[in-house]
């Protein structure tokens, strides 16, 4: 058998190391079945990231006539530069990645002669990009209708279904799946609205491995002293406060991360920061004394590593708040940046939560995939 993985993950507009590692983990997972050859990240690029990343952004912008991004990526080209090629290296070192390219809807014939089962997953795929749902992630192109069709953990974001003719496309793209598994309680209540299929709720891939699998590509420690690391998706004015308040409390040293530039910390970077990978990524939180991250990500390798955080609120989605629900760590969620009792986490009670839902997610796979 033959498997093609989908999704949004070796082309991360924002260079976030979760993207890539929840796309690295998934495949070494199912790379670790009976009766599995071959199993391929497929080259896609979708549209609503097209042009957006890459080696020179700036030349890309002035291509498409965007100024403002084109003058935004001079100021940070340097240390983008450097963590853009330390993701293409991680990418080409412990990935495999399918030959072909695919950037639109077209030239996707003969897929199914190639893999046997394709598998969207993970992350904000079933989301609208652009103001479209994308069908690729719904694996609902012509030629893909003679594999079988699978959706492990996607999420929907903060998806709100507006019209009866964005209802009715909805509805018709999710009949293309054959087998849906969402990521979150929140994914789940909604897609069950529009399907007659059975909807499971399943664990991100970053918590399917083991820390051992991550201690291998997991870089050395970089730093001597005690820290806090503060890494945040979306640029949070009042986390960071909060955190480096904490730090100064508790006489570690802070550091601040993010995957996202914006106009609030474009700035604020430099090589020590900013350039990480994925790898490094993980060496950071598994080091850290203390966690403080609106990254669903960041939590992942957290639990994984049985370290000390804490999550924030982030826009309007609901992953971060579905994970540690999940995993009844729900003192971990703050909301109100103040933090009322500081006590341990219970991760004995957390091991047994996640062995349970990785058991859980193995049966499932097993039988979409139809594996005896």
């Amino acid at each position: 058998m033959n498997i093609g993985i989908i999704g949004i993950n070796i082309h991360t507009v924002d260079l976030n190391p979760g993207a890539v590692l929840h796309a690295w983990a998934f495949q070494k997972y199912i790379q670790r079945f009976n009766g599995i050859k071959d199993v391929d990240i497929i080259d896609y690029v979708p549209q609503h990231v097209k042009g957006r990343i890459g080696s020179d952004l700036f030349k890309q912008y002035l291509k498409q006539k965007d100024l403002k991004n084109a003058i935004k990526s001079l100021v940070y080209r340097r240390v983008y530069l450097h963590r853009f090629n330390k993701f293409n290296s991680f990418v080409e070192t412990q990935m495999c990645v399918g030959k072909e390219k695919f950037d639109s809807y077209d030239g996707w014939e003969g897929i199914e002669r190639k893999y046997q089962s394709l598998i969207v997953e993970s992350d904000v795929v079933w989301a609208k990009h652009n103001g479209e749902f994308n069908r690729v992630f719904f694996l609902s192109l012509p030629c893909m209708k003679n594999t079988t069709r699978i959706a492990y953990a996607t999420d929907i974001g903060n998806l709100e279904i507006g019209t009866q003719a964005e209802e009715s496309e909805f509805i018709e793209l999710l009949s293309s799946v054959e087998h849906i598994s969402c990521r979150g309680k929140h994914s789940e209540v909604f897609l069950k609205q529009y399907t007659d299929k059975n909807v499971v709720s399943l664990i991100d891939p970053t918590l399917l491995l083991n820390t051992s699998d991550y201690d291998k590509i997991c870089t050395p420690r970089r730093r001597r002293s005690k820290y806090l690391y503060c890494y945040y998706i979306d640029y949070d004015k009042r986390l960071i406060h909060f955190a480096k308040k904490y730090a100064k409390m508790h006489g570690l040293q802070y550091i601040e991360a993010t995957s996202r530039i914006t106009k609030e910390n474009i700035f604020k970077f430099d090589r020590k920061t900013y350039n990480i990978g994925v790898e490094e990524f993980i060496s950071e939180i598994k080091y850290a004394d203390i966690v403080m991250t609106n990254s669903f990500h960041a939590c992942c390798v957290s639990i994984q590593y049985h370290v000390n955080f804490y999550a924030f609120p982030r826009r309007d989605e609901y992953k971060v708040f579905d994970l540690v629900n999940q995993m009844q760590m729900q003192d971990r969620y703050i909301t109100s940046y103040t933090i009322d009792n500081e006590s341990d986490i219970d991760y004995e009670n957390v091991d047994l939560i996640l062995n349970n839902e990785r058991e859980k997610s193995r049966i499932w796979l097993t039988k979409a995939l139809e594996i005896s």
